[in-house]
């Protein structure tokens, strides 16, 4: 991150529109394998279906809160009986606390032996399947890569996240167990572990020229001309509704 700064960003739930959007990205569309790395600090609330990172409304990784717990759920899209869903029990994660969690999942072989891995600060945590693959699953292209709502055409921006999200990651393989357990870094977030090109990393995010930070967006709400980047190929992301800067 020469010359650039992490920043943090903070969404107000239910009610905003807090999004940011990187538009359609290529680099990290209809990959066959992908890990999503994400470190999240969600606030108690009741809600349904908010997003952490979402493809349109192909592929969601989202937050799911019922009466103070929490699921961890994965959304495929597809034709006729081809939508799949995998959820965690509740309470997977805990409220008011920064818990890294990370998505592996390899569809190469869609609809069979396709079931993700969500690891929870480390651990991997056992999942339903309520709604099975089948048929045929929807491609990406042209799906807006969102961090914290999902874009979809009728209804955009209506699952924004409640809390911090920071250092979003995508990479193009599954991560193994060793892998995700130094990514966590002892619980530690680190900007640099696992950032080489060879470790398969396509996105990492958020990032503002460090010139910037302080002035522009530290603690102070986002806008449209306020913009974020990533760290590996600067996919720029605009920010939709006020989500807040932050460092901490």
């Amino acid at each position: 991150m020469n010359g650039l700064t992490p920043l943090i960003i903070e969404y107000a739930g239910v009610g905003s529109e807090d999004a940011i959007d990187f538009g359609y990205l290529p680099d990290v569309s209809n990959l066959a394998a992908r890990s999503i790395s994400a470190w999240i600090y969600a606030t108690a609330q009741v809600f349904n279906n908010t997003e952490i990172v979402t493809y349109g409304p192909n592929y969601r990784f989202t937050i799911d809160s019922v009466s103070g717990s929490i699921k961890l759920t994965v959304v495929q899209t597809g034709g006729p009986g081809a939508t799949a869903l995998w959820s965690s029990s509740a309470s997977a994660i805990l409220f008011g606390q920064w818990v890294h969690v990370v998505l592996t999942h390899d569809v190469s072989t869609w609809p069979n032996n396709c079931t993700p891995i969500i690891y929870v600060d480390g651990s991997s945590v056992s999942l339903s399947n309520p709604a099975a693959a089948g048929g045929t699953k929807d491609p990406e292209t042209g799906s807006r890569f969102v961090v914290g709502n999902v874009y979809e055409t009728f209804t955009p921006f209506t699952g924004p996240f409640k809390g911090k999200i920071k250092d979003v990651r995508v990479y193009n393989n599954v991560l193994s167990v060793a892998k995700v357990t130094t990514l966590r870094n002892g619980g530690v977030p680190a900007y640099d572990v696992l950032s080489a090109p060879e470790d398969g990393l396509l996105f990492q995010g958020f990032a503002v020229r460090t010139e910037e930070l302080t002035p522009v967006y530290l603690n102070l709400p986002l806008s449209d001309t306020t913009k974020v980047r990533d760290n590996i190929f600067s996919a720029i992301g605009s920010p939709h509704g006020s989500p807040v800067g932050r460092t901490s």
